[in-house]
């Protein structure tokens, strides 16, 4: 695991309900060649503050995940929550096995059948959360479960 300039990773689990999940990938854009990463940094590096809006809102009375067990997949790498890879300018792409310690750390710390589930993610995140989608739906069972997709805009510049 690691972020982008080689700093830890770590993912966020906010207990809750045993039987309620919420895997959530955040968000940030990408990076995808030297000078979105190096130049015109497009894309998160660092792990970020905890989220305290939107579905993390625990203390808000209409908040419907409010009661859920979260695990929050911090983005941090650029590539998605999707990359494997060490660029010759330096980054570090470990998207996938941010992912995956995240997903681990779900699969060995919950029941494999849940009363509700949803995966979700926002920006790159939801491209993420579509990808591993198929592999979370198959660890996790669950008469309610879901997939939320928010907020992602496809931009690829010429090149």
């Amino acid at each position: 695991t690691g972020c982008l300039e080689g700093a830890p990773y770590a993912f966020r689990v906010y207990p809750g309900d045993p039987d309620k999940l919420y895997i959530h990938f955040q968000g940030g854009g990408a990076c995808w060649d030297e000078a979105t990463t190096m130049t015109n940094r497009a894309c998160k590096d660092g792990l970020s503050a905890h989220p305290s809006e939107g579905v993390f809102n625990r203390q808000h009375p209409d908040n419907p995940l409010k009661n859920y067990t979260m695990v929050h997949v911090v983005y941090c790498s650029g590539d998605m929550h999707l990359g494997n890879t060490m660029r010759p300018y330096g980054a570090v792409q470990k998207g996938y096995h941010n992912s995956l310690a995240a997903i681990d750390w779900a699969k060995q710390n919950m029941p494999a059948n849940l009363t509700n589930f949803v995966i979700g993610g926002c920006s790159a995140g939801s491209i993420a959360a579509q990808i591993w989608a198929g592999t979370l739906l198959d660890a996790f069972h669950a008469p309610n479960a879901t997939v939320v997709l928010d907020s992602y805009l496809p931009i690829f510049p010429a090149g």
